[in-house]
């Protein structure tokens, strides 16, 4: 029943976007103040030590298994946008020689670099790697951010060997509800597409809680990462794709249509969230 509840919402909510007009565009402060009191606070993400441990823990073993055990073969690894990096702990535990960056080393686990996690603080768009260095390049949770992954993209190709495997899982994507990832700071799904910049920052200044960064996040509606991967077709093969959908605030979506249709076209920006993807360089 759960399942033909969300279908016929998603139906709904597609119809109510594609008759919409384009205005108006944003709803105004004082739904944001009502709308905001209607949501929960987001739970955290999660930064403790044992976060850190168990999030590597389950992804490490994600990643491996996700090239149906062809990923156990990889020997040098290379991690983009590590932070902690202890996604490459557990991979270093497997015995690959790992490697991590990001851009900033505030985050680097010294748990990893202990035990010998090669961490480097590294601008992802200019690796200073040579030419087919690893035979694996991986990124969780970091794509959404970089402002510009086309050249992220360009420049893990550039390092991978052929033949190698090149793994992204990330998201929301900024389209998707929790796209801003603002919910510390302001709890309306889709907080991004309902009001302006200002408006937002007008909103956390009153009631105290953190200013939303908006350059922490690229931008990139889910068409611009389809593009992406239709530009390198030529250079990878598909061997997983998924495209992760969250249908949980679409009742948003049919009450202010013209909001969602003035920021995009397509109707899939609102529903895909999250992208798992696993290539190989041909």
């Amino acid at each position: 029943m759960a399942s033909e509840r969300k279908v016929r919402q998603t139906v709904a909510a597609r119809r109510a976007f594609e008759a919409a007009p384009s205005s108006p565009e944003w709803l105004n402060y004082q739904d944001l103040e009502r709308l905001n009191e209607a949501y929960p606070p987001l739970a955290s993400y999660g930064y403790s030590n044992d976060s850190y441990y168990q999030r590597g823990r389950e992804r490490s073993q994600e990643l491996l298994q996700s090239g149906g055990g062809k990923l156990k073969k990889c020997r040098k690894s290379l991690e983009l946008g590590c932070w902690d990096g202890m996604v490459s702990y557990f991979l270093h535990q497997q015995g690959l020689q790992a490697h991590a960056i990001d851009l900033r080393d505030l985050g680097f686990d010294p748990r990893a670099v202990e035990a010998g996690v090669k961490f480097q603080a590294m601008d992802a768009t200019a690796l200073d790697f040579e030419d087919q260095t690893f035979d694996l390049v991986f990124s969780y949770s970091s794509f959404e951010h970089f402002h510009h992954a086309d050249e992220v993209f360009k420049e893990g190709l550039r390092v991978l060997q052929p033949g190698g495997y090149f793994f992204l899982a990330f998201g929301p994507l900024y389209m998707a509800p929790t796209g801003l990832h603002a919910g510390l700071s302001v709890r309306v799904p889709y907080c991004q597409l309902l009001w302006p910049e200002a408006t937002l920052h007008q909103f956390t200044d009153e009631i105290g809680t953190e200013r939303i960064d908006y350059a922490h996040v690229n931008g990139w509606s889910l068409q611009r990462y389809r593009n992406l991967w239709q530009a390198y077709a030529h250079e990878v093969k598909t061997i997983r794709y998924h495209e992760i959908p969250n249908v949980r605030h679409l009742d948003l979506v049919q009450r202010y249509p013209s909001c969602f249709r003035s920021k995009t076209d397509a109707f899939e920006d609102l529903i895909v969230s999250s992208i798992f993807v696993l290539f190989q360089k041909r």
